[in-house]
Parts: structure tokens; C-alpha cells; sequence
């Protein structure tokens, strides 16, 4: 039998099928190296945190075992470890200046990173400040040290606290920021990642009633 070459031409649905199935495993290549994008820069965040909290424990070490003022702590991180910058899944907020007005100041902290805030010196009566001890936090292994927020946070209360104060449109919830959900450094130094809603934060605090930490639940709550 003799074969013309027009006969050998694959058809018009041939080549439609092969067509799709390119688009498809290119749809799905890219679906693959964009995850691994993504938990690329969750690995950063990670191993930023472990260094941040590596450096809070030499201040302590230094300090009588003392947490550094709320309004310090970056400059103690920079100051003992090689610079940070930030989380990789966020950007610094330009300062606000007489040549950009309205736009949010961004204090001098690691950009990405809150500070709980509860572990802040507290005043004392004749207005010394008194640190916060290490030894005072009832369960180091579920206290929340420091978090994922938004580029102009440096200190926080909440797992949530910028969803909470509906920011602006556009403007990042870093309790979101992986997956869904974010890295926290906790008092013991080790690090894991919670959904926000598995963090409880000083928001859950019934008016008129006391809350503890219960010691199996991530809290920023001290004691």
C-alpha cells in the first residue's frame, strides 16, 4: 500500500489533544516551582526567627535574664547578629517626611517581625522601668516571643492584630503570610508555624475575667 504524505498528518484533534496536554503540565510546572517559591521563602522567615531568637537569649544571658525593652529589641538583633532584613514575603513602609505625607511611618525594627508587646518593662512607682524576667514566663514553650506582622508593626498583642484594626485595603496581614498562616518565635526559642486562629491573643480577654495561659495553646499571654 502506498501512503501519500497528506495521509500521514497527524489530525486536528491529534494535535489539539497534545496541545492541551502541554498546557497542562506547564500549568502544572509552574503551580510546582511556585509552592517551592513560596516555602523557599517560609524556610528564610524560619530561619530568621531562630536568629532573632538566638540573639534574645545572649541579651538575657547579659541582662540578668531579662527580655529588652519593646522599643529596643531590633536594635539588640542587629546589634549581636549580622543584619536581618526582614521577612522575605514583605517590604519596608517608606518613613513619612514633609515630601511624602500620609504615608505610615516605619520605626527602625526588622521589617515582617512584633515584638509581643507584654514583655515590655514595666513601670514601677517611683518610675523606674522593671525587665521583664525570663524566669517569669509560666510556659516558655507556648508564649509567643515575636511574630509575623505587617512592615509598619514592631510590637503586637494579637496573632491578628491587623486584620483586627481592618487595615486598609492592600495593606498585609502577616498572621496570613505563609500558607495561610505565619512563623512564630516562641519563649524557648524554637519556632513553628499556627494558623492565626490557633493563637490566642489578649483580645480573647473577657472584661471582668481573668485568663491564663493553659500551656498547650500558642498565647501571647505571659502568666
Amino acid at each position: 500500500m502506498v501512503y501519500s504524505p497528506s495521509s500521514r498528518r497527524p489530525s486536528i484533534l491529534t494535535v489539539v489533544w497534545y496541545s492541551l496536554a502541554a498546557a497542562v503540565v506547564l500549568a502544572t510546572l509552574s503551580y510546582v516551582f511556585f509552592q517551592e517559591h513560596l516555602t523557599s521563602r517560609r524556610r528564610v522567615c524560619y530561619s530568621n526567627l531562630r536568629r532573632i531568637g538566638q540573639s534574645l537569649q545572649m541579651y538575657a544571658e547579659d541582662y540578668d535574664g531579662n527580655y529588652p525593652l519593646m522599643s529596643l529589641w531590633w536594635d539588640e538583633n542587629r546589634s549581636r547578629a549580622e543584619p536581618l532584613p526582614g521577612c522575605p514575603s514583605t517590604e519596608a513602609i517608606p518613613s513619612l517626611d514633609d515630601n511624602h505625607p500620609g504615608l505610615v511611618v516605619t520605626p527602625p525594627a526588622i521589617p515582617g517581625y512584633a515584638y509581643n508587646s507584654l514583655l515590655n518593662a514595666t513601670m514601677e512607682a517611683d518610675g523606674t522601668f522593671k525587665p521583664v524576667a525570663r524566669k517569669a514566663i509560666r510556659y516558655p514553650a507556648t508564649t509567643v516571643c515575636v511574630c509575623e506582622e505587617s512592615a509598619d508593626t514592631s510590637m503586637t498583642l494579637h496573632a491578628n492584630y491587623r486584620k483586627r484594626l481592618k487595615p486598609p485595603p492592600g495593606r498585609e496581614d502577616g498572621s496570613a503570610r505563609h500558607d495561610g498562616g505565619a512563623n512564630y518565635l516562641f519563649c524557648d526559642g524554637h519556632v513553628q508555624w499556627y494558623k492565626p486562629e490557633a493563637v490566642r491573643g489578649v483580645e480573647e480577654m473577657i472584661v471582668g475575667r481573668e485568663r491564663h495561659p493553659d500551656g498547650k495553646t500558642p498565647d501571647f499571654l505571659l502568666n
